[in-house]
């Protein structure tokens, strides 16, 4: 990571090519990260920088189908399960337009907006799953929303960067 303390990704990336000098590496760096850091062109050498458009790549995260069956998964099959993803859909339509709702893989300027200004780890989806009553649900498990979504629900972007890597480490 370009900003925490500690080894910065270019001295780490340095220093693994003392040992191989033709070794590409990349750094993804979230939205907010420093933005005096640029992206680079993706050739598959050096030292190359991709950026993620939205504040925090758990953004991308936010699916209606696929927060349901992540809460059914959680809760359990059954009323609880029911009432669960009910309320967590009221929430959704409270917070969201309905045009995401139906389709939140079209781009839309007022949700880009809103995902480039909130840190979706701490104020966008522990909210939604607290709807669902999945309070305090910890972030080190969002991973398991990804693992229930379906290709078609994973974002556009989310593809271009996996594209991306793909090149930068010449797959």
């Amino acid at each position: 990571r370009t900003g925490a303390p500690g080894i910065k990704a270019k001295d780490h990336y340095e220093a693994l090519t003392l040992v191989r000098d033709d070794l590409p590496g990349l750094v993804l760096l979230d939205g907010d990260d420093d933005r005096r850091i640029t992206e680079t062109e993706i050739t598959g050498q050096g030292l190359q920088r991709l950026r993620w458009r939205r504040y925090e790549i758990e953004s991308y995260l936010v699916h209606p189908g696929a927060l349901e069956r992540f809460v059914e998964k959680v809760v359990g099959p059954g009323s609880m399960s029911a009432e669960a993803r009910k309320d967590m859909r009221a929430y959704l339509e409270k917070t969201f337009t309905s045009a995401f709702l139906e389709n939140p893989l079209v781009a839309n300027p007022l949700i880009e907006a809103y995902f480039e200004q909130r840190k979706a780890r701490t104020e966008v989806i522990p909210p939604i799953l607290g709807a669902a009553g999945l309070h305090g649900f910890p972030y080190t498990r969002y991973h398991e929303i990804a693992a229930v979504m379906t290709p078609e629900e994973v974002h556009p972007e989310v593809i271009e960067k996996l594209d991306a890597i793909q090149r930068a480490f010449r797959l």
